[in-house]
């Protein structure tokens, strides 16, 4: 009651009280639909995202991040509607922005480790499991520099980490971009197992780096939360 106490006041005080009266109601729906449920509701929603005008996503912006750490904690589905809402909202990201071409996969390894080590611990957690989904997602990406990759440790892969390194993976040629989001795709499937976590980390991912997301649908798992800040800080 505490939390939600103070996500309603930012809601409140940024979107007015008939909107908090409304968000209120629609609550319950929410929860009932479970956590399989909240990635295609935000789905759903961002049609009408993308047509708000400039002040209105203004203002979502400053309440989606509050409400996301009223709790201390940031959990994958934040960071996936981060990266949701900062391409859909208008006075996002300059689509110009994202046909720069900057370095290839191949002088990129710190990223790829991070992303594929995210990834696989997502859906692993164990050790083993996490290292047989990191290698299968590092064999899709072929030649000696996958051989090299190796599994991050758990303890320091916070999305602020992961954040940092989506975000240099943006400029990479739109093949390799392509080949990425294809080698995590592998590291989620070689359980034959999807998670929640795993497939809204990997839908994120798709978003920032402008690639159709592969179809998925979550057979088992639970979220996790992660204790570090946001990624918009």
């Amino acid at each position: 009651p505490e939390i939600r106490g103070r996500q309603d006041e930012v809601v409140r005080d940024v979107l007015g009280a008939e909107l908090l009266k409304r968000a209120t109601g629609l609550r319950g729906s929410v929860r009932q639909a479970g956590a399989e449920g909240r990635l295609p509701l935000l789905e759903l929603c961002l049609p009408a995202v993308r047509a708000l005008d400039e002040d209105r996503a203004d203002a979502l912006r400053r309440v989606v991040g509050p409400l996301s750490r009223a709790d201390g904690e940031v959990h994958v589905f934040d960071f996936a509607l981060f990266h949701l809402l900062r391409r859909a909202l208008p006075g996002g990201p300059d689509p110009a922005s994202s046909a720069r071409v900057g370095a290839g996969l191949s002088r990129r390894r710190p990223e790829a480790e991070t992303l594929l080590s995210a990834v696989a611990w997502a859906g692993a957690p164990e050790e083993e499991g996490a290292t047989q989904a990191f290698r299968a997602g590092a064999s899709e990406l072929g030649g000696s520099a996958a051989s090299a990759l190796r599994l991050q440790p758990m303890a320091g892969l916070d999305l602020e980490r992961v954040d940092e390194a989506l975000g240099r993976m943006e400029t990479l040629p739109p093949p390799d971009r392509k080949r990425l989001l294809t080698a995590l795709e592998r590291t989620v499937r070689a359980d034959r197992a999807v998670t929640v976590d795993e497939l809204e980390l990997l839908r994120a991912v798709a978003e920032a780096l402008d690639v159709p997301m592969p179809p998925m649908a979550v057979t088992g798992g639970d979220t996790k939360p992660v204790d570090v800040p946001s990624p918009d800080g």
